[in-house]
């Protein structure tokens, strides 16, 4: 990937990456209802972005997009990351 986009892309990538990885570490404390909001900021992130990230991450087959376009809508993926929200989580107890 190194080799065919700019590094802008490629830390846009990484962040949406980690956003998810973040959250299949901690999906087990989110079921349950054990993780606070506020606690880690980042796991806050993922957590009120990974239904816009899975969107993104399910095109469909027969839709065709440019990269110019997947690009763009990476960097809006990217900017909603920047965004704070409150969120709702797991079951309370």
């Amino acid at each position: 990937m190194v080799d065919i986009v700019s590094h802008e892309h490629l830390m846009i990538a990484r962040k949406i990456k980690r956003l998810i990885a973040l959250y299949n570490e901690n999906e087990d404390f989110l079921i349950t209802g054990n993780y606070q909001e506020g606690i880690n900021q980042e796991l806050d992130q993922a957590i009120r972005h990974l239904p816009s990230i899975i969107s993104f991450l399910q095109q469909d087959l027969s839709q065709i997009e440019s990269i110019e376009s997947t690009y763009k809508k990476l960097k809006e993926l990217y900017n909603l990351t920047t965004t704070k929200k409150k969120i709702t989580i797991g079951k309370k107890s």
